[in-house]
């Protein structure tokens, strides 16, 4: 790992409280076979991956919640199966 590179380590879920709209919208992705099928945002199709929101709110801030829900009207959704991916989706759509 390169000395510049941050390392997270969780060892608690997380206490992350989202407001309830904004989970919904979440949520509401796990009916696209394409966002839940590779488990990345979801434990199951009425529970978020709150390990993962957690990850991409402490590396982009909770811009990167909107992000995600902009993934709803995106056409190709295909390209989304590893974290990686979803950090560079983050990463357009904030434009960093």
């Amino acid at each position: 790992m390169n000395e510049n590179e941050k390392c997270y380590i969780y060892r608690m879920y997380p206490k992350l409280q989202l407001d309830s709209r904004t989970e919904q919208f979440l949520l509401q992705l796990s009916s696209i076979p394409a966002l839940y099928n590779y488990g990345i945002l979801f434990v199951n199709k009425n529970k978020l991956n709150k390990w993962i929101l957690q990850f991409f709110i402490d590396i982009y801030g909770y811009d990167s919640l909107k992000a995600l829900v902009a993934l709803k009207g995106k056409r190709n959704k295909r390209f989304l199966y590893s974290i990686h991916s979803y950090m560079l989706h983050i990463e357009r759509y904030l434009k960093l």
